[in-house]
């Protein structure tokens, strides 16, 4: 689906499917204490990284092309140089473009080998800047994608919306006193498949499993075999009978999206206790999501045997899907073939409107500031989605995105310099094809950013 060397910060953003090579190790940021604030744990720059030191480094050197053979062996991995044309005049000549820039600002990121920042080239163009680096700590990518410019108007945002998706639905909700107060709705209660998003529900679970007692944040779950999943994530190439806390488990599942480590919540938990979410949480319409599939369970329905197994299951009761849970699984994942258009992404997924992740989001984010709450502000707070706000204005407090071909969710809770909190789901999906997410993950978060500017005024 998506390489690790280019698209890197996509992947760790976003996650369903995805070929992300984080290690464990990258997203081990320590846990706050118990009773923190999404306001004390707000992701902070580290600019000493090793990706972000490679960015750095390469902006400066921008400044005095041409490149050396020296700088191009010292600074670039073996598999980019390749791809640039494999000699050095061959790397300059495809960087030059890329002469004379400038760093307006480097962005949180949740592992030091990704580092993402904002550029100005010389004629006041702005760009994104996506560097990752292997464990040499040389580069392994290098991406540049123009940040397209941000909507001025409410109409401008669903004009820009409806140009990225033939099915969107959108929300900016101004939060008071926990409740979710509509600022700007397209198709708002509407209902669209929810990818990875899904997981702040299962993360809710969790917090309600440690806040009743039932279990505490640093026991442990042992990983199974027949409860690993597909990528993105890392915890699926962790030996059998490995333990990792319930703490640990949280923050893979957001920060990195790693499936294998949401369906060990999921089976740990017990399938009832996470459907449960849907409601407490106010979810509109809880059936549509029932049964709870697991990540592995979705992708047995959606590339094993498919169409047949995912027909026979859309033909079935609500009964007769849980089932069929046992067959799938116990069904293989090895060997499956690739899976890059949409399948049945209006009937097998996991469902919310934007206005049911606002109640979700801030039912997370008021578990969050009890007692036994503060692991939960930590886990949605690693990862800030790429979103690129301005420090000095915003603070993101949480935030999760979904993925698979034909679906792309964007949710956050952001904090406005003011004092005001603010939710912001996006929702698109097409059954018909999939986004290209290079081009349309930048799209969506300019109007992000366009829609949070017009929601301050």
């Amino acid at each position: 689906m998506k390489t690790a060397r280019t698209v890197v910060a996509l992947c760790v953003a976003i996650g369903m499917i995805a070929g992300c090579s984080v290690s464990s190790e990258e997203v081990a940021t320590p846990s706050p204490q118990p009773g923190s604030t999404p306001s004390t744990t707000a992701k902070r720059v580290d600019p000493n990284t090793p990706a972000a030191t490679q960015l750095r480094w390469f902006i400066d050197a921008s400044g005095r092309f041409p490149l050396s053979d020296n700088d191009v062996r010292e600074h670039f991995g073996p598999d980019i140089i390749r791809e640039l044309g494999g000699s050095t005049d061959a790397v300059n000549a495809r960087l030059s473009p890329f002469a004379r820039l400038t760093l307006e600002r480097l962005a949180p990121s949740p592992a030091p080998t990704a580092q993402v920042g904002i550029v100005a080239t010389p004629d006041g163009k702005r760009l994104q800047a996506d560097a990752t680096v292997g464990s040499d700590g040389r580069m392994t990518g290098l991406v540049f994608v123009p940040m397209p410019a941000e909507p001025t108007s409410w109409n401008g945002v669903d004009e820009r919306l409806r140009a990225l998706a033939p099915e969107v639905s959108f929300t900016v909700d101004r939060i008071d006193d926990n409740r979710c107060i509509p600022v700007h709705s397209l198709n708002g209660d509407t209902q669209r498949p929810l990818g990875s998003a899904f997981k702040l529900y299962v993360l809710g679970a969790l917090g309600d499993a440690v806040a009743s007692k039932k279990i505490s944040w640093d026991d442990t779950v042992t990983v199974r075999t027949d409860w690993k999943s597909l990528p993105s994530g890392v915890l699926q190439d962790r030996p059998a009978g490995t333990t990792v806390t319930y703490r640990r488990l949280a923050d893979l599942m957001i920060s990195i999206s790693d499936n294998t480590a949401t369906d060990h919540l999921i089976h740990s938990l017990g399938r009832d206790a996470v459907t449960a979410m849907l409601s407490r949480f106010g979810n509109s319409d809880p059936a549509r999501t029932t049964p709870f599939l697991t990540t592995r369970e979705l992708f047995v329905l959606k590339m094993s045997r498919y169409p047949q197994l995912a027909q026979r299951y859309l033909a079935a009761d609500a009964a007769q899907r849980s089932a069929m849970l046992p067959e799938l699984d116990g069904a293989s994942l090895s060997g499956l073939p690739p899976w890059t258009t949409p399948r049945d992404v209006t009937d097998i997924e996991w469902f919310g409107s934007p206005a049911d992740i606002c109640r979700a989001l801030t039912g997370l984010a008021t578990m969050s500031t009890t007692p036994s709450g503060g692991p939960i502000a930590h886990a949605l707070t690693i990862n800030d989605g790429g979103i690129l706000l301005d420090p000095e204005r915003y603070t993101t407090l949480a935030f999760k995105g979904g993925s698979e071909p034909g679906v792309l969710t964007l949710n956050y809770l952001i904090r406005a310099h003011d004092g005001v909190e603010y939710v912001v789901s996006a929702m698109l999906s097409d059954p018909t094809k999939a986004f290209a997410e290079a081009t349309v993950v930048p799209q969506a978060l300019s109007v992000i950013r366009g829609a949070l500017t017009l929601a301050g005024r």
